[in-house]
């Protein structure tokens, strides 16, 4: 009887990796063709936190751009400065031949004005919290995770007195380098 309900519980979790990985490709912004994967995060609950796509193939152009698209409808922490988009461990990563646009104003269902095309393959500055729509295109199609990762601004103590003299660490986060 157990191997029974194993089985309806495999099934289930089968139909619904299904339906919602269809249910990414049937979604687009209003700026893109049908087709371009939407995918919608929320992550302002933490400066440091992330979101992984799952493996798809990007498709569809944007903002009047046959490349191949992938898109992100993304809400940002507050202490955010950047973002970047980079390639899961195991994926093929061909460096320096995508590109993001951001696009300013719209939103799920109104178009917004499409950005220039900003050369991917590091950090990109952006300001606010959002939602953001943002554009990565690359041409080709093979399947690939992303990962759309926050880059917080560099966070200081409130107060850390400190005498002539003296030497004490100094915590400074979202820096790449905090020797002084």
């Amino acid at each position: 009887m157990k191997t029974k309900q194993y089985y309806y519980v495999f099934l289930i979790g089968i139909l619904v990796q299904f339906f919602a990985l269809n249910s990414i490709a049937q979604a687009h912004l209003p700026e893109c063709t049908s087709g371009a994967p939407l995918f919608i995060a929320d992550l302002s609950a933490n400066p440091t936190d992330s979101y992984t796509t799952p493996e798809f193939i990007r498709q569809a152009g944007c903002c009047g751009d046959n490349d191949r698209f992938v898109t992100f409808y993304v809400t940002l922490h507050p202490d955010v400065a950047m973002f970047e988009l980079v390639v899961a461990p195991g994926y093929a990563d061909p460096i320096g031949s995508g590109n993001y646009q951001i696009i300013s104003g719209g939103d799920l269902t109104n178009p917004g004005t499409c950005g220039p095309p900003i050369p991917a393959g590091g950090p990109i500055c952006i300001t606010g919290a959002g939602p953001h729509k943002i554009l990565y295109s690359k041409p080709g199609g093979n399947a690939v995770k992303y990962i759309f990762k926050q880059i917080p601004k560099p966070i200081y103590p409130a107060s850390q007195p400190t005498r002539l003299g003296c030497s004490l660490p100094l915590p400074i986060y979202g820096l790449n380098n905090i020797t002084v």
